[in-house]
């Protein structure tokens, strides 16, 4: 309203309250259909694989024993098949003990009374809910340091294992691979003239340093960096066949519905020309005043009947590339690429190439295909060329904080007045997003890719990895870059609620980056929008009309997304039904100015 109060929101998100918007009744190509409620399930059903690592050693049998309580008392809210009574199945929170409880329980009061169960209550504070629960049992049984000790450090770190080729191509790709779009460098920088790793990497660090220019395409390669996703392979990467395709099934799949027209066509000609033969036999006999013989020509005989892949004209050396069916093509456990890479797979984290998985770009009134839905990159680009200040909301450990850390290092390069700051996630919260530990590592992964084992690795992209590792830690002892952790991620508030000093230190930065499921759901307060809800009907008045929000996500879990133009979302559930906001093969890079409306939804 007037006084910059949000009225009228919808209802949080539940396991029964996702609202389907479109109705359409739509079915993952090879998974049970999409409920209402849809994450908030899949997230209780897999609460006990994301916690498991707590039931393990190092930790005690104690910690294990309560974790697995933990897991049961939240499971059996939504069980079908249990025969307990209504009370115990709208089991309330229990409230936390100690101090931690005294500052978290205001949480729990704040819930309107309907929510205060587990049945009941919003998943975005079930989830918070769950990470107190599990710090408490932790400093309970093994004390302090057992919370502060990161239980995912073992998995993140895999996330890097065998990622070089993916850092090195997608650096190529945002630095030396350039377009008209970008500046067009390529009369300038030419990689093939036989000069040096050295002296190529350098050119480009003068031209960024010189000109502050910030690449689209790397924007572009931050948001889709987020596929890889360990909380996403337990809730869906584990049975989501369609994402675990090669490009050669993908194809398949992607011409399917073409397939199916053509199909049909042919059926309904062949029904013409069966009805057509009926006519003129039934006129023959009428005509004639008798059957035919074994010695008539049949005038159909020439066209006799085909079946319709007779009619398929097929290149010879294509001839066998969807031979395979797309719905009982097995899963590839690795495909998704979650942790480590293996030679000769293609990952749906490390490519996905538009021209096969892409639908087409509506918002730039273009039928070439793109895989983002919507693409505000180069107006981003441009934003961060225009700042001096900048504010990133880290999302995961390895590629994705690994590309993340590459933009800070262009950003800082391109004046000496700019200052970065990096929020990322305590220990303990998330399968795999970045803490401050996973920030380091992926410095010095960076800086060993040029020399690996003694061995030189001959490559530019390599060469400015390790000059962009040197020069972070070099922020990082300036301060040019700060890390940070704030408590404030730890509460269930969305931001237009946090508190006056959190909303003043956003306030302090001309850009603010969001990365990540949960950072996006926490700005849009995680509530029951329509995919194409525009940003200014929500957050106007809301946050600092100083920074402007640059959102680099992909799309891989439901009902988390707003902003996208309808033409998009419309062919994106036509052309990928249920998994469209699932599987993270489609992504959005979103620039909010709540002073300026998205025009393209007018």
């Amino acid at each position: 309203n007037r006084e910059g109060h949000l009225m009228n929101l919808p209802e949080p998100r539940g396991p029964s309250d996702e609202v389907d918007f479109w109705e359409y009744g739509e079915e993952y190509h090879t998974t049970s259909t999409k409920t209402k409620g849809d994450y908030a399930k899949r997230y209780f059903d897999s609460l006990g694989r994301i916690l498991e690592v707590f039931t393990k050693p190092p930790y005690s049998s104690k910690v294990a024993r309560a974790v697995k309580d933990l897991v049961q008392e939240a499971q059996i809210a939504l069980s079908s098949s249990t025969s307990s009574s209504s009370s115990i199945l709208d089991r309330p929170f229990s409230p936390l003990k100690g101090s931690r409880g005294k500052q978290w329980n205001q949480y729990l009061d704040l819930q309107d009374h309907r929510r205060r169960t587990w049945k009941r209550g919003s998943i975005f504070f079930t989830e918070h809910y769950v990470y107190q629960r599990l710090l408490q049992i932790l400093e309970d049984h093994d004390g302090i340091e057992a919370s502060q000790h990161d239980g995912y450090a073992e998995q993140k770190n895999e996330l890097l294992v065998g990622a070089a080729d993916v850092v090195e191509d997608n650096i190529e790709d945002a630095f030396f691979s350039f377009s008209p779009s970008s500046l067009a460098f390529e009369d300038d920088v030419d990689l093939d003239d036989g000069r040096g790793d050295a002296e190529a990497a350098g050119e480009i660090e003068e031209k960024i340093a010189q000109e502050g220019w910030i690449p689209p395409q790397l924007l572009r390669l931050c948001a889709t960096a987020g596929r890889v996703d360990l909380l996403h392979r337990e809730l869906y990467g584990r049975n989501m066949v369609l994402s675990t395709m090669d490009a050669r099934e993908r194809v398949a799949l992607y011409n399917r519905e073409k397939f199916e027209e053509d199909k049909k066509k042919f059926e309904e000609d062949q029904e013409r020309r069966r009805r057509e033969k009926s006519e003129q036999d039934r006129e023959r006999v009428e005509s004639t005043g008798r059957n035919f013989s074994i010695y008539d020509i049949n005038p159909m005989d020439e066209d006799e009947e085909k079946t319709f892949e007779d009619y398929i004209v097929k290149n010879p050396k294509t001839e066998n590339r969807t031979s395979v069916d797309p719905e009982t093509f097995e899963e590839a456990d690795t495909y998704f690429s979650y942790v480590r890479r293996e030679d000769d797979k293609v990952y749906i984290a490390d490519n996905a190439p538009a021209e096969i998985y892409g639908i087409p770009d509506y918002q730039h009134g273009t039928e070439k295909p793109s895989i983002f839905l919507r693409d505000d990159s180069d107006l981003g680009a441009e934003r961060l060329s225009r700042s001096n200040s900048l504010l990133l909301l880290a999302g995961n450990a390895g590629i994705e904080v690994t590309m993340d850390l590459l933009l800070v290092d262009t950003f800082l390069r391109g004046n000496d007045n700019r200052r970065v700051t990096m929020h990322l996630s305590p220990a303990n919260m998330h399968p795999s997003y970045a803490t401050e530990e996973d920030v380091l590592q992926a410095i010095e992964f960076m800086e060993k890719m040029y020399e690996q084992d003694g061995n030189v690795e001959e490559s530019s992209s390599r060469l400015y990895a390790q000059n962009a590792a040197r020069r972070l830690k070099k922020a990082l002892k300036t301060s040019r870059l700060e890390i940070m952790t704030p408590s404030f991620y730890q509460t269930p508030l969305p931001f237009w609620a946090a508190p006056k000093s959190f909303t003043e230190h956003i306030g302090h930065f001309d850009v603010m980056i969001l990365k990540a499921d949960r950072h996006y759901r926490r700005l849009t307060g995680d509530l029951e929008h329509s995919a194409f809800t525009p940003f200014t009907r929500l957050l106007g008045n809301v946050l600092p009309p100083s920074t402007d929000i640059l959102a680099l996500r992909p799309l891989n879990f439901p009902g988390t997304c707003i902003g996208l133009p309808l033409r998009s979302v419309s062919k994106a559930r036509k052309r990928f039904s249920a998994s469209w906001d699932t599987t993270g093969i489609l992504s959005v890079s979103e620039l909010i100015n709540v002073d300026e409306p998205e025009k393209f939804f007018l």
